[in-house]
């Protein structure tokens, strides 16, 4: 008989996976928008787009879009796979886990179908992304009915956080010339990671000799100081990741400029 991995494995792997897509795709957004403000300072103003090119000119082009393809593969079949081993109502979860994971495909169907000059309407790859978001969202609310304090405490977290991503996405569609728009999808996304990474290890801490954390007053004081920590390291790795971006961007167009001098000579 095939091993059956128990509950809180697949529940602590399921957070990991969430909180390592998001961490990934909150980096790529973090370097690409530092990047395009980079290029603004120096010759071209900024311009906010839904999904980032690899580098100007090289196809594959849009490398997110395929991140989120395989993403979305893995999580459809991973999760369909449990929902057809436990059964749709057994285990709704699953359920709502390879639901997301659709919309992550259709994204980056879009992303790849709008850097391609599909005849799409202008901005269809921020509707993959609000559609994304707000599943996430709308998921989320209906999540958490059932379970104790503590966990509800941790997942209202991530929603909320969800849904200031979601006014950030929509505010940037019509703020295509901020960049702080796009800095403020990127902070949520990069919170949203560490967060679930965070949450795997709270309630489903799988590592030697440790607990998973107990459903007490004091646990939720402290998963909302520790919420916040995350907060301001997120700020602070944004900040660090744009500064190593303009640093190599800036030595980067100055070597360009400086061999277009050159040649003109």
């Amino acid at each position: 008989m095939p091993k059956i991995i128990p509950r809180s494995d697949l529940l602590f792997l399921a957070h990991i996976l969430f909180g390592t897509m998001f961490f990934i795709q909150g980096t790529w957004w973090a370097t690409s928008a530092c990047h395009a403000c980079s290029l603004r300072r120096h010759r071209k103003g900024y311009y906010a787009q839904g999904g980032y090119l690899v580098l100007p000119g090289i196809r594959p082009r849009c490398i997110e879009g395929f991140f989120k393809i395989a993403c979305g593969i893995i999580g459809i079949f991973a999760f369909g796979k449990l929902l057809i081993a436990h059964g749709l109502f057994e285990d709704a979860r699953n359920a709502q886990h390879m639901t997301f994971f659709m919309s992550v495909f259709l994204s980056g169907v879009f992303d790849l179908l709008t850097d391609h000059g599909a005849p799409l309407p202008p901005g269809t790859d921020y509707v993959g992304l609000l559609m994304v978001f707000s599943v996430e969202a709308l998921l989320l609310y209906f999540h958490l009915d059932g379970r104790n304090k503590l966990d509800v405490l941790l997942h209202t977290l991530v929603f909320l956080t969800v849904v200031s991503e979601v006014a950030c996405i929509a505010i940037e569609m019509v703020r295509r010339r901020s960049v702080l728009p796009t800095l403020g999808r990127t902070f949520f996304l990069i919170l949203q990671g560490t967060w679930f990474l965070q949450i795997a290890f709270i309630l489903y801490n799988q590592l030697p000799g440790t607990q998973p954390w107990e459903d007490t007053h004091e646990s939720s004081m402290l998963a909302s100081a520790v919420f916040t920590w995350h907060a301001i390291g997120g700020m602070l790795y944004l900040g660090l990741v744009g500064i190593l971006v303009s640093m190599c961007s800036t030595k980067r167009i100055e070597s360009n400029e400086a061999g277009v001098v050159y040649s003109a000579l």
